[in-house]
């Protein structure tokens, strides 16, 4: 028998594996951070994967929708916003065409003091702000789920934007796997009812 040590809570739990089923062990690499984030974020804009840069995407007359995380996730949101609106203003795009929407879900509203802290006070005083409401009265439609028939009901805001950006960071989740990503749209910034039927 081998015994493999692994992380649970604030302790470690043994499991007892038969030799001939232990294959070895995989340690992770120690990773450092980025020395610049920003400077990593500005690249990443510059050289996107599969798409288009958002400079190019984006128009001067366009609505644009940036969705955020609220104050429950850790994401360094103001970090990564400073180079996204110069994307966009390179674009012609002007910053009172553009809204960021904190993605809160069936969370409470972002305060005025988490705005600032998840965005930065520049980034506050420069472009409108709004936390989506899952329980607005003004959700659009937007279809309807193949598989289980949901309706899906999403932020006004977001679903009649020209162009729709969604900043966060992928991670792992307790329960679900990953977190992050699509779950900018769905949980984020959908209605109340669609959330209940399709977020595990």
């Amino acid at each position: 028998m081998v015994d493999v040590w692994l992380p649970y809570g604030k302790t470690d739990v043994c499991v007892r594996v038969p030799a001939r089923n232990f294959l070895g062990s995989i340690q992770p690499k120690e990773k450092t951070s980025a020395a610049d984030a920003q400077a990593e974020v500005e690249m990443a804009l510059k050289e996107p994967i599969g798409t288009k840069r958002l400079s190019e995407i984006a128009k001067p007359e366009h609505k644009v929708a940036i969705v955020v995380d609220d104050a429950t996730r850790q994401t360094p949101s103001n970090v990564m916003l400073l180079p996204v609106l110069a994307e966009l203003n390179a674009a012609g795009v002007q910053d009172e065409n553009i809204t960021v929407i904190f993605g809160c879900g069936t969370h409470r509203a972002v305060t005025a003091e988490e705005a600032n802290r998840i965005l930065g006070e520049e980034v506050v005083q420069r472009v409108k702000t709004v936390s989506h409401d899952c329980k607005a009265a003004d959700l659009v439609y937007v279809g309807t789920t193949q598989t289980h028939g949901n309706k899906v009901y999403l932020n006004r805001t977001f679903a009649e934007a020209d162009v729709k950006v969604l900043v966060g960071d992928v991670g792992f989740h307790y329960y679900a796997g990953y977190g992050g990503g699509r779950k900018s749209v769905l949980p984020a910034v959908a209605g109340d009812e669609t959330i209940k039927h399709n977020h595990a």
